[in-house]
């Protein structure tokens, strides 16, 4: 399948934690993320494909909702923009149901390079709890 991408198209980008570019295009009223490495294309997804499942997470009621939807957004997590990684970790600070198993080896490798790469996005308070678990 052969898709035209114009400039139109084109709503946002930036660089992620892996030092890659992202792109958020608009096409036919749905909105794709594309990763680029070298000039290749790495990763990509349709926004909808993680866009609940970053609310159900934020939102999470139970360890056991946490870890499965940690597990289902594993594969997009470099695709993420500033504001749903700072969203995203401030749920981890603010939701019991995340903090209180943070430290389990699934929650580190999530949330532990999207932290490192974003401390600016993170009140101070919070970071010295972040530095205790990732650094």
């Amino acid at each position: 399948m052969s898709i035209d991408i114009e400039q139109e198209n084109i709503i946002e980008h930036w660089t992620n934690f892996d030092d890659n570019q992202v792109v958020l295009v608009n096409l036919e009223d749905e909105q794709f993320l594309v990763e680029v490495d070298a000039g290749e294309i790495v990763n990509s997804a349709n926004k909808n494909q993680f866009t609940e499942k970053l609310q159900s997470l934020i939102s999470s009621t139970s360890f056991n909702k946490t870890d499965i939807v940690i597990d289902d957004l594993e594969e997009y997590k470099t695709l993420f923009s500033e504001e749903e990684i700072s969203n995203l970790l401030n749920a981890a600070h603010d939701n019991t149901q995340i903090r209180w198993i943070i430290d389990k080896d699934a929650l580190v490798q999530f949330f532990g390079p999207l932290y490192l790469a974003n401390k600016h996005l993170v009140e101070p308070e919070k970071q010295t709890f972040f530095n205790e678990i990732f650094e």
